[in-house]
C-alpha cells in the first residue's frame, strides 16, 4: 500500500494488512471481516453450554424477577440483549458498586451499539465507586466507536498511567493518535508497545507505514523485520519481505559480510559474542531474541560516544524489565557481519560482565540457524 494511504492495520488472525475503515474489533483485537466472522463462530460454539445453563437459570428466577425484564423500557433498542440489559440494570440498583455486573452491563451496551449509554453508565459507576481499570477498556472503545479521538486518547492515557508496562494500552493510544494525524505520538506508542511485547502483531505495519510516510525508510524496516522474525510463515510474508528490502535499499541501511558462527555458553545457558560498535569500541554481548532492540550498557555507550539523552522507552529483555533511552548506531559488526543504522536502547543496570544485548533490531535483518553447539547469523 502506498505510504500516503489512510491508516493501515494488521489483522490479528491472518496478519494481512487491512484499511482502517475495514477493521472489525473483536475482544479488543483488530481483525479483517473473514477472521472476525470465524472468531465469532468459535465463540458461539464455545458458548452453547453456557447459554443452556443460563436458560435454566432464567427459568428458575423468572417467577421472582421476570417482571423486571418485562417492565423495563430502555430508550435504546437492544434487540436480543434487552432482557440481559434489564436484568443487570436491576441488579446494579441493589449493588451499585458490583464490578462484575457493571462490566457485563457496559460491555453489553457497547456490543449492542449504545455507546452513549455505556459512557453514561460508566461515568455513574466511577462517580459512585471510584476508578475501575477494566471498565476503562470499554469507555476507551466507546469513545473510539464514536470517533471521539481526544476523549479516547484521554482514556488510553489513564490506562497507560495505571500500568506503564502493559503493551496493549500503548498501542490502543497509538491507534487513536494515528487517527488524529498525530504521527509522532503514534510512532512513540507503537514503538513502545513493540518494545514491551516484541511478538506483537497488531501494529508493526502501522508503525512501518507512518515511518515510511515521514521519509524514514531505514527505521521503517525494523517493525516489518521484527514481525517476520516471529511470523515467518504469515500468508503475506513474501510481500512483507519485499517491502522491507525496498525500504532498506531506499534508506541505505545495508547488511554486509559472511555468516557469523557463535558457540553456546553451556555453563550459563547464554550465547555470548564480541561485537564492535561504530568501528570504535568492542564489547561482550549476549544474544537476546526476546528483545526488540539492541541494548547497550550506559557506560559502554558513553565510552563509544553514543548519545544517551534520547527519548525514554520501557522494554523487556533477558536481563529483566528496564527503562532506557533510544539512539541509533551507525554500524554494528559481529565477526565481520555488519548492519548499518541500527536502533539501540541505552540502559543502566545491565550485568557488569556484559556490554550489551543483541536484540532484534540487529538480528532480524539476518537468518538465524541453530545447531547443537552454535548459532549462525547468515546474511539474506
Amino acid at each position: 500500500m502506498h505510504p500516503a494511504a489512510p491508516a493501515v492495520a494488521t489483522c490479528y488472525g491472518c496478519l494481512q494488512p487491512i484499511c482502517d475503515a475495514c477493521v472489525v474489533m473483536e475482544d479488543f483485537e483488530q481483525r479483517c471481516a473473514p477472521c472476525a466472522r470465524a472468531h465469532r463462530a468459535r465463540k458461539r460454539r464455545r458458548s452453547i453450554a453456557a447459554t443452556l445453563a443460563a436458560i435454566v437459570a432464567v427459568a428458575l428466577v423468572a417467577g421472582v424477577g421476570g417482571w423486571l425484564w418485562w417492565t423495563y423500557e430502555p430508550s435504546f433498542d437492544y434487540g436480543p440483549r434487552s432482557r440481559e440489559i434489564a436484568r443487570l440494570t436491576a441488579q446494579l440498583e441493589d449493588e451499585p458498586c458490583n464490578r462484575g455486573k457493571a462490566l457485563d452491563l457496559v460491555e453489553g451496551m457497547v456490543q449492542a451499539g449504545d455507546n452513549r449509554g455505556a459512557l453514561a453508565r460508566s461515568a455513574a459507576f466511577f462517580d459512585a465507586c471510584g476508578d475501575f481499570t477494566r471498565l476503562r477498556w470499554l469507555t476507551y472503545e466507546a469513545h473510539k466507536r464514536l470517533s471521539e479521538w481526544d476523549l479516547a486518547a484521554d482514556e488510553a492515557t489513564m490506562l497507560v498511567a495505571s500500568d506503564p508496562w502493559d503493551a496493549d494500552f500503548r498501542w490502543w493510544r497509538g491507534l487513536v493518535y494515528e487517527q488524529k494525524g498525530d504521527d509522532e505520538r503514534a510512532i512513540a506508542d507503537y514503538r513502545q508497545a513493540m518494545a514491551l511485547r516484541p511478538e506483537i502483531r497488531s501494529i508493526p505495519i502501522n508503525l512501518a507505514t507512518l515511518l515510511e510516510r515521514q521519509g524514514r525508510p531505514c527505521e521503517a524496516t525494523a517493525p516489518i523485520e521484527q514481525l517476520l522474525f516471529y511470523y515467518p510463515d504469515a500468508g503475506n510474508a513474501d510481500a512483507l519481505r519485499q517491502r522491507a528490502d525496498t525500504l532498506a535499499r531506499a534508506g541505505g541501511c545495508r547488511t554486509e559480510g559472511r555468516a557469523a558462527r557463535i558457540r553456546f555458553d553451556r555453563g550459563t545457558g547464554l550465547i555470548h559474542t564480541r561485537a564492535r560498535v561504530n568501528a570504535r569500541a568492542e564489547g561482550t554481548f549476549a544474544i537476546d531474541t526476546g528483545a526488540s532492540y539492541v541494548t547497550l550498557a550506559r557506560r559502554f555507550a558513553e565510552e563509544t560516544g553514543i548519545p544517551t539523552d534520547g527519548p525514554q522507552v520501557w522494554l523487556a529483555t533477558a536481563a529483566g524489565p528496564h527503562t532506557g533511552t533510544l539512539a541509533t548506531v551507525d554500524a554494528l559488526d559481529v565477526q565481520g557481519l555488519t548492519a548499518s543504522a541500527v536502533p539501540v536502547v541505552v540502559i543502566d543496570g545491565l550485568d557488569p560482565d556484559l556490554d550489551g544485548l543483541l536484540g532484534l533490531s540487529f538480528l532480524a535483518r539476518f537468518d538465524l540457524v541453530t545447531s547443537e553447539d552454535a548459532l549462525e547469523i547468515r546474511p539474506r
